[in-house]
């Protein structure tokens, strides 16, 4: 490319999401060129490439498990109704895909750049002449460019509907007689329900056939939107990506809420949150995350696994506690996270360190010093602390995930050592010494320790040494969860010493999931036998929406029949202990009997709600 294109187009200097956006802006969407071909004056982006889109993907939706671009190669290059079509518009419509996936890609600050590259390829790959650019040395592929928000798995396992959206803005766009800045917002936020979308034709790969039951359409929320709105005027709108965190921060703070809204600005949930920003002295914050400097995000997201450091998630059992922090957690980059299932024997020499036998190499046994589970993790995460501190960046994040914590004797788990954990104790490093509020340790094994036991080695002006004083510590980057059923142990039980030092997140059972997989009737008949659980047994022995999502469903419902066996085989043999340890044996029957006619409801028929 000449030196004079460069200069026209601002790619030259890509080295942020905000200027990697505006050149976007005004290379794809104003001039309609491809960012992909910056020496080519072809217009790309028209009526016609994204019709194309919108018949084949927005109105063509699959469904099936298998993988996006099998799907993208069937919707837009393979289907049979696509063999006489204009090869020239197929082209150029694939190549907007392309663009699209690059701009959906542009929002994740957890994104690797080659990630980019490979999501973005494999799209122009559906085409033999796109096949053919290269991407790696494209200003736009730039490794310094960084979203606006660590997005969850909510926003990769929407990326049908994101798409979708963003196809949707694109024909709208195209059809306005203006196409100024001003009417990009104006597209954006022009209908009530701004950010949903409706991917119509949801066929199964397999069978052909409808997979939600719903007139063949699928309405999701795109939280693209969101960050549209941002991209477009970031000095209007918040980098927030998540209604969900929208809604919370103008919860916790409606009484900043302004009293008169100002006029033409939409959503309203945006103005709320620019108003209460504004009275929290936001104006003065330079960065683009206000609302997630972490003293600020402890008001409104007390359950984020990133704000607090101790947390343990409680609640009946089934209601997801270690499925959603795993689900979160593998979403995640730039971690380590260590699972590790609590039980009766589990002790101090596992979690911290002990003396265990170890095989020698002439095979004989010898008894040892062994780092601990949580110890080692702490050594591991010291070690990124340094070589985070040497090279001023982001350490990497370590999670040690306890699940059901409370059937360990904790006390004698964490020993000496349950200080340490708490947040204000942590150890912190800066240029190379370490923070004065910094609690450093010694543990009743520390005579014995070795090099591969210390956790840090300091003198005694705090500065990293490695002739210095050895000690225990934990480093600030590592994260501690933990999960309890409250039918095993009720948080009263647990020593207040432990209790003050987490935070405690209950989880309840989701009735919206139950709804969501199957309809109002089931949820209902779920709701009404947890609540004869509450009366007969006690509410602690509820049951979590995942024994209920076990169901099989006929013709979009859950029939009797497919109840009465998700109740004699799930539900019944749970229950039968939980009744055994409060009533007679004599009586189970009688109250099992009581459960289950809440739960199905007497029916001649047999088949139907």
């Amino acid at each position: 490319m000449s030196e004079e294109n460069q200069n026209k187009y601002e790619c030259k200097n890509i080295e942020d999401y905000k200027t990697a956006f505006k050149c976007f802006k005004q290379r794809f969407l104003e001039e309609k060129k491809s960012i992909f071909r910056l020496d080519s004056d072809e217009q790309i982006l028209n009526t016609d490439s994204v019709q194309y889109l919108v018949d084949n993907f927005v109105n063509n939706g699959l469904g099936g498990k298998d993988a996006f671009i099998d799907k993208m190669r069937i919707q837009l290059v393979e289907d049979s109704n696509l063999i006489d079509t204009n090869k020239f518009i197929q082209k150029n419509a694939i190549e907007v895909l392309a663009h699209i996936i690059w701009l959906w890609r542009l929002v994740p600050s957890n994104a690797k750049m080659d990630s980019t590259i490979s999501s973005v390829k494999e799209v122009l790959d559906l085409n033999e002449e796109l096949k053919k650019i290269e991407l790696k040395k494209n200003p736009f592929f730039n490794e310094k460019i960084k979203g606006i928000a660590s997005t969850g798995t909510y926003y990769n396992t929407n990326k049908p509907s994101e798409i979708a959206f963003v196809i949707k803005f694109l024909n709208d766009y195209l059809n306005q007689k203006e196409q100024d800045q001003q009417v990009f917002i104006e597209i954006l936020t022009e209908k009530e329900n701004y950010n949903k979308v409706t991917i119509s034709g949801e066929k199964d790969l397999e069978n052909s056939q409808i997979v939600d039951g719903k007139k063949g359409s699928l309405e999701r929320s795109a939280s693209i939107f969101h960050a549209l709105l941002h991209f477009f005027d970031p000095d209007k709108y918040e980098a927030i990506v998540s209604m969900g965190h929208k809604e919370a921060i103008v919860t916790t703070f409606k009484d900043l809420i302004c009293e008169d809204e100002e006029e033409n600005f939409n959503p309203e949930i945006d103005w709320k949150i620019k108003c209460i920003k504004n009275k929290l002295g936001g104006d003065t914050h330079k960065g683009i995350y206000f609302f997630y400097l972490p003293h600020i995000r402890k008001l409104w997201d007390s359950k984020s696994l990133e704000v607090n450091k101790n947390i343990i998630y409680y609640g009946v059992p089934g209601t997801g506690k270690t499925y959603g922090i795993l689900q979160e957690l593998q979403n995640q980059e730039n971690i380590e996270f260590k699972f590790v299932q609590f039980h009766p024997s589990y002790g101090y020499e596992d979690f911290i360190e002990g003396i265990k036998p170890i095989k020698s190499d002439s095979k004989d046994i010898k008894l040892e010093l062994v780092n601990g589970e949580f110890k080692q993790m702490c050594i591991e995460a010291f070690k990124e602390l340094q070589n985070a501190d040497k090279e001023k960046r982001e350490p990497k994040k370590y999670y040690f995930i306890a699940d059901e914590i409370n059937r360990a004797e904790l006390s004698r788990v964490f020993g000496e050592l349950l200080v340490c954990i708490e947040e204000d104790k942590r150890i912190r490093i800066k240029d190379g010494k370490i923070d004065t509020n910094s609690l450093l340790i010694k543990t009743q094994y520390s005579s014995m320790w070795e090099d591969k036991h210390i956790v840090v080695k300091t003198n005694d002006k705090l500065e990293l040494d490695e002739n210095g004083e050895r000690y225990f510590g934990v480093p600030e980057n590592i994260y501690f969860i933990g999960t309890m059923n409250d039918v095993d142990r009720s948080i009263e039980s647990f020593d207040l010493a432990l209790r003050r030092r987490f935070t405690w997140i209950k989880k309840e059972t989701s009735y919206k999931v139950i709804k969501d997989k199957y309809d109002e009737n089931f949820k209902r008949s779920c709701v009404n036998l947890n609540k004869k659980i509450a009366t007969i047994i006690g509410k602690n022995y509820q049951l979590g929406h995942s024994y209920f999502l076990k169901a099989i469903q006929i013709n979009g419902k859950v029939p009797n029949i497919s109840k009465k066996i998700l109740f004699d085989t799930e539900l019944k043999p749970i229950l039968e202990e939980y009744l055994r340890s409060i009533v007679d044996e004599s009586q189970i029957d009688e109250k099992m009997n009581e459960l289950k006619k809440v739960f199905i409801p007497e029916d001649k028929n047999d088949t139907a709600n």
